[in-house]
């Protein structure tokens, strides 16, 4: 019967690992032998990766990799995402002192109106503003309306009195005001 070290038990077991979980022919062939010249068999290679549980430690170790791969590749991104939005910052403040530089008589005020453009795009999307912010501002009154209205079906009667008076208090010439009734039925199936 051979006898193994401990250590050589942990080489073999990262010899396999490193090796992308080697078969047990490639891993024997790979592995060097003891001072007294021996090898594992496949009956013991397959013994310690029961006994010490290859599979689930590489398992848990490839987790560990993703994980970290994926931190790396946040942090990496958020980086990026800075160095574009300051990038987009001085582009964006260079257009804005070419126009105040040249009181709106200049002579290509295409370019400096291009480059604010891009750089506020770039600037928004580096800093995050949410799609939400822009599809809300570009949405109809109709789909705004009718959010509000699944809203207020949704509010309890204090947040009624609140949004009634809030109402009411907004209101001008110009506005489409909410119908009474509409909040009346609303805050009577609240």
């Amino acid at each position: 019967m051979n006898f193994f070290s401990e250590d050589y038990k942990e080489n073999a077991f990262w010899v396999w690992y490193n090796g992308g979980e080697l078969t047990y022919t490639r891993l024997i062939n790979t592995l060097d032998p003891t001072e007294d010249g021996n090898k594992p068999g496949i009956g013991t290679i397959n013994n310690w990766r029961e006994k010490y549980k290859w599979v689930a430690r590489a398992a848990e170790m490839n987790n560990e990799a993703r994980a970290a791969l994926r931190a790396d590749a946040v942090k990496t991104k958020a980086e990026m995402f800075g160095r574009h939005a300051d990038q987009a910052k001085k582009m964006s403040d260079a257009a804005y002192k070419w126009f105040e530089d040249n009181d709106w008589e200049f002579k290509t005020p295409r370019d400096a109106l291009k480059a604010i453009s891009i750089a506020t795009a770039i600037e928004r999307d580096s800093r995050g503003i949410p799609d939400a912010i822009l599809k809300a501002a570009a949405s109809s009154n109709d789909s705004i309306e009718n959010r509000i209205m699944n809203m207020l079906s949704e509010a309890n009667s204090e947040d009624m009195s609140m949004i009634t008076e809030i109402i009411a208090s907004e209101t001008t010439e110009d506005s489409t005001v909410i119908d009474a009734e509409v909040v009346d039925n609303v805050e009577a199936d609240s």
